[in-house]
């Protein structure tokens, strides 16, 4: 190891924060005893913020998961107001088609009857 690393760990262990972290047990632990020592209260902050930041990242997912499952929703709308839009418009325009023939046919007072079966098709090669 390196000189610097050593002697970070050297100053580390002979602290006494270390040598309250060597004292605690499981039964300290379990109780709760461990949160009057020093190295705990001093880190309680960031124990706090880091509970923060946990309700803040949760309360956004769930927004966030909200948010996408209106947009799905509206998707699903969006795509049947489309094929009603698309239906109407070719309703609308087979309709006008017809109209307009009749209505210049009998403008012009010729009559026309519609045709009971398809015409026949003739290929020219």
């Amino acid at each position: 190891m390196s000189s610097k690393l050593k002697e970070k760990i050297s100053k580390w262990t002979s602290s006494p924060d270390f040598k309250e972290v060597r004292e605690i047990s499981l039964r300290d632990i379990l109780n709760g005893n461990f949160i009057v020592y020093d190295f705990a209260i001093k880190q309680i902050g960031l124990v706090i913020l880091t509970l923060i930041l946990i309700f803040v990242y949760m309360q956004n997912r769930m927004v966030c998961e909200q948010k996408l499952a209106r947009i799905d929703e509206l998707n699903k709308e969006l795509d049947y107001e489309i094929q009603v839009a698309l239906q109407t418009e070719a309703d609308l325009n087979a309709t006008s088609k017809k109209e307009e023939l009749k209505k210049k046919l009998k403008d012009h007072q010729i009559e026309l009857k519609d045709l009971d079966n398809r015409p026949n098709y003739v290929y020219v090669k």
